[in-house]
């Protein structure tokens, strides 16, 4: 496994015979959640991306729901961002 940093958040790349999986964001979510969304591209298959999202239904209180909400879009951006990243380098 390569892991390098970036500008946002680390970026992690694993290489197995059947493919490589790429950690495109990673973050918290709620103070027990975490939402990790990765580029998964297999040897023998288009690549695809994968949202690793907590097994349990995600609580939060009323008030902390518009943090709980942004935290999610700035990681989903971040792995937008990265993606367009990889792809350009892909160029």
């Amino acid at each position: 496994m390569r892991v390098t940093g970036r500008a946002h958040g680390i970026h992690q790349q694993e290489s197995t015979p059947m493919g490589q999986t790429t950690v495109l964001s990673t973050g918290k979510i709620t103070a027990s959640d975490s939402l990790t969304v990765e580029l998964v591209e297999p040897s023998d298959m288009p690549p695809t991306i994968r949202m690793r999202w907590p097994t349990q239904p995600s609580i939060t209180e009323p008030y902390r729901f518009p943090r709980t909400a942004n935290a999610i879009m700035g990681i989903m951006a971040a792995a937008i961002a990265q993606l367009a990243t990889i792809r350009e380098s892909d160029i």
